[in-house]
């Protein structure tokens, strides 16, 4: 079994983008600084983790064995990132998963943003998103069963 452990790029925002945020959602007309500042943070992060997605499905892709991939990828399903991995691996949340899951407990919307992924070769039994605060993120639970035919 590998089970492989990522924390994929952050758009690094600082406490002062958070503030500019909420400053754009108040105002009509926003301050066009703060909107290419934050911009350039969030595209520089994207460019990164689509790096970062591409080398872990490298390395995951010349693995015989069981394989579950865990962490926060910073990106939602919906991203190109989420996508090569998805490509080659399953998503427990989908598979196992109920309702939504969001994960981040920070200051932007509701986001999935951590993923326990997984190969053919295990299969998740269960999936929860536990609703405490132990930082930014809320901790995700899975089960996983390895079939009798491959156990050694």
């Amino acid at each position: 079994l590998r089970i492989y452990s990522m924390h994929l790029e952050s758009v690094g925002f600082e406490n002062y983008d958070y503030e500019s945020i909420e400053r754009m959602k108040e105002e009509q007309s926003p301050d066009i600084r703060s909107i290419k500042i934050i911009m350039g943070k969030v595209k520089k992060a994207y460019k990164n983790r689509v790096k970062q997605s591409n080398l872990l499905a490298n390395e995951i892709s010349q693995i015989d064995h069981p394989v579950i991939l865990v962490g926060d990828m910073n990106d939602t399903p919906t991203s190109y990132s989420y996508g090569i991995l998805n490509d080659q691996l399953n998503d427990a949340f989908a598979d196992a998963g109920f309702v939504t899951s969001f994960t981040y407990a920070g200051p932007l919307p509701a986001l999935r943003i951590d993923y326990m992924f997984y190969n053919d070769s295990v299969y998740p039994k269960d999936y929860k998103t536990i609703r405490k605060r132990f930082s930014d993120h809320y901790p995700v639970v899975c089960t996983f069963a390895i079939p009798d035919d491959i156990k050694e």
